[in-house]
């Protein structure tokens, strides 16, 4: 995986404790992927504690 696109989409067919937002990773080689906003903060913090593991890209965003 080289690129991502990144987005929130709502859990239409919530069930139990299934979240009402998730968000929604689709990567360039075709594979989509589902986080809660609880496992993004968890995956954050991982990445505050192992800076070095971090390939830091320059990335220019630009609103739509």
């Amino acid at each position: 995986m080289k690129y991502a696109y990144i987005k929130a989409v709502v859990n239409n067919d919530k069930r139990g404790n299934g979240a009402l937002v998730y968000i929604q990773i689709s990567s360039d080689d075709d594979r989509h992927f589902l986080f809660t906003e609880d496992e993004l903060k968890k995956a954050e913090a991982r990445a505050r504690k192992n800076p070095e593991d971090l390939e830091v890209r320059d990335i220019t965003f630009i609103k739509d």
